[in-house]
């Protein structure tokens, strides 16, 4: 009898043994977008989540020390999650984590922002470049806001040369969260775009070109500079603008996430921009 017990536990440690191990999810590349958060202004979250076996995934944040509030991540591309934290007032301080539910309950550090950061919001946050193609020849722009933008008293300029290749003329609305696509003169015509649509920029975009793109707010040549893109050469001159280089074709330049840090990815004219890309080579 005795000797039926002990094989009997050595068949239970066997079998326990052989028990595959459970591994927890892990969660690292936690960012949010845009860096400086404007008043009622949504605010992208993503992170890079891998495990095996079922979990769900969560941004859980606070408003001001408040209570804790719950909000879905879905999945995307190459284990990257995005949730939303919808905007908050002026001022408001936000902290929020991830949560992953799997076998075991995995929490990332907490990260901070406050609303407005205490400063003046910058203009940018208004409008933005999102996207620039040199393969597709065409320049996105996003409104990361919640109320409408009019292009009116916009311009962009290309490789600080001494006019605009494009001007706002009050004909295009971008919708809250939306963007636009403004085409090169190259392609626009085969595009069904006649002369003269504000939907057309006056230049060339290349995939293997150093580049300056510039978006300003007001009217040329005094409007200030919201922002600026910028591949290659940074010296300000403009005869180092143009020159050839490292050949990128056929990925575009793009904000990760949209409104994000600037990367090369597939482009996405008139949609989100992917959840992860490379870095772009500068020569």
């Amino acid at each position: 009898m005795k000797k039926l017990f002990f094989v009997a536990l050595a068949v239970i440690a066997m079998m326990a043994s052989c028990t595959p191990e459970t591994k927890v999810p892990t969660i690292s590349n936690v960012k949010y977008a845009p860096e400086t958060v404007l008043a009622d202004q949504e605010v992208t979250v993503t992170a890079t989540i891998a495990g095996e076996g079922e979990f769900t995934a969560k941004v859980v944040y606070t408003v001001n020390s408040g209570n804790a509030v719950e909000v879905d991540m879905k999945a995307g591309e190459a284990n990257v999650y995005t949730g939303i934290i919808p905007g908050q007032a002026d001022g408001a301080k936000v902290s929020f984590y991830i949560q992953v539910n799997a076998s075991a309950v995995v929490k990332s550090d907490a990260i901070n922002y406050t609303v407005g950061n205490d400063t003046p919001a910058p203009v940018q946050a208004n409008l933005m470049l999102n996207e620039l193609s040199g393969v597709d020849k065409f320049i996105e722009l996003y409104n990361p806001t919640n109320a409408d933008i009019v292009l009116k008293d916009f311009y962009i300029e290309k490789d600080a040369k001494e006019a605009p290749i494009w001007v706002g003329d009050g004909s295009i609305t971008i919708p809250a969260h939306k963007y636009v696509v403004l085409w090169s003169e190259d392609v626009a015509e085969g595009l069904g775009y006649e002369e003269g649509s504000n939907y057309i920029f006056g230049s060339g975009l290349s995939s293997k070109k150093t580049v300056r793109i510039a978006l300003f707010k007001g009217e040329f040549p005094n409007g200030e500079e919201l922002e600026t893109f910028t591949r290659g050469n940074e010296e300000g001159l403009p005869e180092n603008w143009g020159l050839t280089i490292s050949d990128v074709k056929p990925k575009a330049y793009a904000r990760i996430p949209d409104g994000g840090d600037w990367k090369l990815a597939e482009g996405t004219p008139d949609a989100a921009n992917p959840a992860e890309g490379e870095d772009i080579p500068q020569d």
